[in-house]
């Protein structure tokens, strides 16, 4: 409740209070000040989502800062930051969906390739937060459309099952070529790949549980994925 009327008395057209907020997520901070700062963040991009989108200098900031702290801070901050973070980039990403940042999937899974646990982990939130956002019904369908609009890239023909996740990423999804990387593709890779740690796993089956609660998803579309997800788990027995 505290965070809630914190965020609430914030003016988000103001850019000197995003950077307030910002400053309190200074690695420095002790653990309680930048989930504090992280929280008001979230409630703000939620309560205010309007005026963050509408000047573009703050929607810059609050993308740029976020993706920054996520970045630099996801190996050593605490889980609990990182977490409320992802949420905020997340929450974020679909109020600028489609048109403010049409595709933000392809922006992260191009910056993160070297870090596909966090990646996947914003990926997972992206679907989670969906339930959360608070606008019209007509822009809430144009939003779920872009969430269910998905055109796979099939995996690589020489694709070897203990390739080197950042390696096949690189491969796969070339820097100067123009190719749609979606949710299933980065899951899909992940999942195949022969040096993928529990936790990295664990983190695409989250991912995947996430989308498929999104409203109107179909399993047939995560058939393939949901048999690797299967296949992956009979043989761990």
């Amino acid at each position: 409740m505290l965070t809630r009327n914190f965020a609430d008395r914030l003016n988000p057209r103001c850019g000197e209070a995003f950077e307030a907020s910002f400053d309190l997520l200074d690695f420095k901070q002790p653990t309680a000040v930048q989930h504090f700062g992280a929280s008001i963040i979230y409630e703000t991009i939620r309560n205010k989502w309007e005026d963050c989108i509408a000047n573009e200098r703050i929607a810059t900031g609050i993308k740029g800062a976020l993706i920054e702290k996520l970045t630099l801070g996801a190996h050593f901050q605490n889980q609990s930051v990182t977490n409320k973070l992802s949420s905020s980039l997340a929450l974020f990403a679909l109020y600028c969906l489609p048109d403010v940042w049409p595709e933000p999937v392809q922006d992260l899974t191009g910056l993160w390739a070297g870090q596909p646990e966090l990646l996947l982990r914003v990926l997972a939130e992206l679907a989670a937060e969906f339930h959360h956002v608070q606008m019209p019904l007509k822009q809430r369908n144009l939003v779920k459309s872009s969430l269910h609009r998905m055109d796979t890239v099939s995996l690589p023909s020489d694709f070897e099952s203990d390739s080197s996740l950042v390696q096949l990423i690189d491969r796969s999804f070339p820097p100067f070529v123009h190719v749609r990387r979606d949710v299933m593709d980065v899951i899909e890779l992940v999942l195949l790949s022969g040096d993928a740690s529990p936790s990295l796993k664990n983190a695409a089956i989250e991912c995947v549980e996430e989308w498929l609660r999104l409203p109107s998803m179909g399993l047939l579309q995560w058939q393939p994925i949901l048999k690797i997800v299967l296949t992956n788990a009979l043989n761990d027995l």
